[in-house]
């Protein structure tokens, strides 16, 4: 569970292993620096860079169960509703992504202005436009949200059964990003 700059970097180091993209992992230490200015030009380009490490982080905690900060912090924040609505492998990418983004918001209250936070808070944005999306004009087209997870999962989540998957996700099924709006506007209320 990171909860230090530097545990941010040694597990986006391992996010490039992952991805096999070692010598890249030395490109983590910049993250340390002050971000840049509102512009957010230099994140936006270093943000393709470390775009698929992350990824695979999160949906690679998921597959194992696993969480990014404790599973009270979890409860304490956003209750047990996420049982009810959800149920297997979604249901441990939920809890994988809600945790990685209690833990980012962590890190966003004690270093706002490191280059790392930034990353971070654009890869969860990214990550939940994908498997938790919102309403809206940024919004991305459900057929292509769903061709995409297909693609994401095959390559980070090949021992779940993604026909299984799909059936579990409401977001792959038509008329349920109401449902899931609502979801996350009572998470945002309740923070």
């Amino acid at each position: 569970m990171p909860k230090t700059p530097d545990q941010w970097i040694q597990l986006i180091k391992h996010g490039f292993k992952l991805c096999g993209e070692e010598s890249e992992s030395d490109v983590a230490e910049m993250l340390l620096f002050p971000a840049a200015g509102a512009d957010g030009g230099v994140e936006q380009g270093l943000m393709e860079s470390f775009r698929e490490p992350i990824l695979a982080l999160i949906i690679r905690t998921a597959v194992a169960k696993q969480l990014f900060t404790s599973a009270e912090h979890l409860i304490q924040t956003f209750g047990t509703g996420m049982q009810g609505r959800f149920r297997g492998y979604y249901l441990d990418l939920a809890r994988a992504y809600w945790s990685y983004r209690l833990a980012v918001d962590d890190l966003r209250r004690e270093h706002p202005e490191l280059l790392l936070t930034s990353i971070l808070s654009s890869a969860e944005v990214e990550f939940a436009s994908l498997f938790f999306p919102s309403p809206g004009p940024a919004a991305v087209p459900r057929a292509l949200r769903k061709n995409i997870q297909l693609q994401v999962l095959s390559r980070w989540a090949p021992e779940w059964d993604i026909s299984t998957f799909m059936a579990q996700n409401p977001t792959a099924r038509s008329g349920c990003l109401a449902a899931v709006a609502l979801l996350l506007i009572h998470a945002v209320v309740r923070v």
